[in-house]
């Protein structure tokens, strides 16, 4: 069970793999959202999925509906991995029939699993995924298996994605357009926008400036757009990681988040970053849950365009120096 937004499905790829390796299933089902299901099935072509819905879920999506509970408790199978942790997981978990369940939880549901891994607290969020591995398995996977492998060569083209999952991990899409202008002058520029994300007001922007944009209504279409393009610029948010997964370079704008847990590994992926007091060191999120509840949100407003720009370009100009892409 992988019930994750879409940049923590990402990063449960390299654990998912390696458990379908070690357990040799012919059969497998994994229970996701729909929009996980392209990513996954990309992968994993012969898997079978049963797609769940957050309108399943009451309680603040912690609960799922009792109707829905018999459809997941008649699932025949041997494994029952819990990639997903939290009460509604528990509960699935407990209804499985499967002889052997394994998961990551809180302490509080350690014993609903046959085998139960703790949800760590230090970097890198895939590690919570492979401690599952390591924990039921015994294995130590290395650091290579955490890399997508790079598709690209040199940095010639900029798709520029402004959203972000929540409200305070957005840098701005003014900022981005400024940061647009000052990158077009050396590569090709595209913008990329969830349908419905665009006011008028930032349509107009972007048709005075002469950048053009794509408005997706799904998945599919979003891959379809970073397929176009060598790197992919943007918040930390869920199509940073699938543009990783899909061999891109990555650029991102952190503030509220911590990149030492979420930034892609590999060579081929940078960051920019305005340290201050508050900003999270040792933890996933800043203390202002994420800044969700900042008044400030002085991390995003005080780092400028001319310091992500600077940072930016240093980092296109490194990646284009001719290397070796196998080391």
């Amino acid at each position: 069970m992988s019930s994750h937004k879409l940049g923590d499905s990402i990063f449960t790829i390299p654990a998912l793999r390696l458990v379908l390796e070690h357990t040799g299933s012919t059969i497998v089902t994994i229970i996701t959202f729909e929009e996980n299901r392209e990513i996954y099935s990309r992968l994993f072509p012969g898997v079978n999925f049963i797609i769940i819905s957050r309108n399943d879920f009451f309680y603040h999506g912690k609960v799922l509906k009792l109707s829905l509970w018999r459809k997941y408790f008649s699932l025949p199978a041997e494994y029952f991995f819990d990639f997903s942790g939290g009460l509604y997981s528990a509960g699935i978990t407990i209804l499985s029939p499967a002889k052997k369940k394994i998961g990551i939880n809180l302490p509080l549901y350690s014993k609903v699993y046959d085998n139960y891994i703790p949800i760590r607290q230090t970097p890198h969020i895939m590690d919570i995924y492979l401690d599952i591995v390591r924990g039921y398995f015994g294995d130590f996977p290395p650091d290579s298996l955490k890399q997508f492998p790079l598709r690209i060569s040199s940095i010639n083209s900029v798709l520029i994605a402004p959203g972000g999952g929540w409200k305070a991990k957005e840098w701005g899409i003014n900022r981005f357009i400024q940061t647009a202008k000052l990158l077009k002058k050396r590569f090709e520029i595209h913008f990329v926008f969830q349908a419905d994300y665009l006011t008028e007001e930032f349509k107009k922007a972007l048709f005075e400036e002469s950048l053009s944009f794509t408005e997706t209504a799904d998945i599919a279409q979003l891959i379809q757009c970073i397929e176009k393009y060598d790197l992919f610029l943007s918040n930390d948010t869920g199509p940073l990681y699938i543009a990783n997964f899909l061999g891109k370079s990555t650029f991102a704008v952190y503030g509220p988040t911590n990149p030492d847990f979420h930034m892609p590994y590999g060579s081929g992926h940078g960051f920019a970053v305005k340290r201050i007091a508050c900003s999270p060191v040792t933890e996933k999120f800043c203390h202002e849950l994420g800044g969700r509840s900042c008044f400030h949100h002085s991390c995003m407003s005080e780092l400028t365009v001319d310091e992500v720009y600077l940072r930016l370009s240093e980092f296109i100009d490194s990646f284009n120096v001719p290397r070796d892409l196998n080391r």
